[in-house]
């Protein structure tokens, strides 16, 4: 499960499947490794922007509130604060991108742990939760895994003219999964005070996860939920649409 770590600090039961998951992410400057050019060309993470708050309800409490940035050259950060017995627990993240806006660099901060991916060439270093690295092969357009505040970024490349199920490759630090699928369910719209939203569903599995969530016309993320964690990870001001399916 992607919260077995973090929970074994926290004892927050079954939390960390979504926290490890909100808290994933990438550093700032890619350094030498942005200067050139790589053989393998990865996915781009830039032309997107988005500035919220995002809370993550756990069997109907809330146990965690998220603050995102995300620019539109690709960079990326989120700060995360979750209280458990009386005390608070902080997290963040970061994104970094190179010069073609291509991600470079992913780094996650947990209160036991820290991992990450740094790209090099045709290579990605993982920065494992025990601390070990690991130098992996990487594959034409991967992304790196940002949990449940990069989800949106993933339903951009899917092809609405194809439809079904549809893949992409990824990397997730903890885990061993190398593709992350999804399937457009439907379009609909749901009204926000006097504002007609028009909504897409989309169903998004991985290793560790089982997600259905909502991306608005303007490409954001509202809701993600997880029924079999009884989860739900929703946009600031968009509460009352918690249950709704």
């Amino acid at each position: 499960m992607l919260h077995q770590y973090w929970l074994a600090s926290v004892n927050l039961p079954n939390v960390c499947t979504l926290l490890l998951a909100l808290t994933l992410s990438i550093p700032p400057l890619c350094g030498k490794a942005a200067e050139a050019t790589p053989l393998v060309q990865v996915a781009k993470v830039s032309g997107f922007a988005d500035d919220a708050a995002f809370l993550f309800y756990l069997d109907g409490n809330l146990v965690l509130t998220n603050f995102v940035v995300w620019k539109t050259n690709g960079t990326f950060a989120s700060k995360g604060e979750a209280m458990t017995e009386g005390h608070t627990i902080r997290m963040e993240t970061s994104l970094s991108s190179d010069v073609d806006g291509r991600w470079c660099e992913v780094s996650m901060v947990m209160p036991i742990h820290k991992t990450g991916v740094k790209r090099s060439g045709n290579n990605a270093v993982l920065t494992l939760p025990e601390g070990d690295t690991r130098t992996v092969l990487l594959n034409p357009g991967v992304f790196p895994f940002v949990g449940m505040l990069g989800l949106n970024l993933y339903t951009r490349f899917y092809d609405e003219a194809k439809g079904g199920k549809q893949s992409l490759p990824i990397l997730i630090p903890h885990k061993k999964a190398d593709k992350l699928t999804m399937e457009q369910k439907r379009s609909f719209q749901r009204t926000l005070g006097v504002k007609k939203l028009r909504l897409r569903e989309f169903e998004v599995k991985t290793a560790g996860m089982d997600a259905i969530i909502w991306i608005d016309d303007r490409g954001r993320l509202i809701k993600s939920a997880q029924p079999e964690e009884g989860a739900i990870f929703i946009r600031s001001g968009y509460e009352m649409w918690r249950e709704e399916r």
